[in-house]
């Protein structure tokens, strides 16, 4: 994407980026507007700007391709994990799936959670202003599944078409 090579890991059935994008478009931040972050990281990205930031042939999950990957490790978190870059205390993460997911944080009104918590949008939204996440968190093994402002920014992973 726009000279960057991403790392790629297929989880069952599905094809994914193995790190979070970081393509700079549209409402996009690095976290406390730090470059280093973004390098570590990835962007965070408003929904509308995640919506369209995957490359051609690529897209952002739906709730459902997320519930697939839950599925698939059996709502494990930890496996999702890169083993290293989470605050103490942490699970035990293994990264066992070869996601690599990071604790990037998340933006809305200001930067929160870098180290500890790690979110991904999808491409589901509801009526009222909102659209379905995942989130990791260092101190819990699972996956939350959520629902965010899509004003707010959070991170982007990316799915083959």
């Amino acid at each position: 994407r726009d000279g960057k090579t991403y790392d790629l890991v297929e989880i069952g059935c599905q094809c994914w980026f193995a790190e979070s994008l970081t393509y700079v478009t549209g409402n996009s931040w690095c976290y406390d507007n730090n470059t280093a972050n973004c390098n570590t990281y990835g962007r965070l990205y408003d929904w509308q700007t995640a919506f369209t930031a995957c490359p051609s042939g690529w897209h952002l999950p739906s709730e459902n391709e997320w519930l697939e990957l839950q599925s698939y490790l059996n709502s494990v978190g930890d496996w999702m994990k890169s083993v290293s870059g989470w605050d103490p205390p942490h699970s035990e993460a293994n990264n066992s799936s070869g996601f690599s997911g990071l604790p990037g944080g998340r933006y809305y009104n200001t930067f929160l959670y870098i180290g500890s918590q790690g979110y991904w949008w999808s491409s589901t939204e509801n009526s009222s202003g909102l659209a379905y996440n995942i989130n990791l968190t260092a101190s819990y093994g699972g996956i939350i599944n959520s629902w965010f402002p899509k004003t707010g920014g959070l991170s982007c992973r990316c799915i083959k078409d």
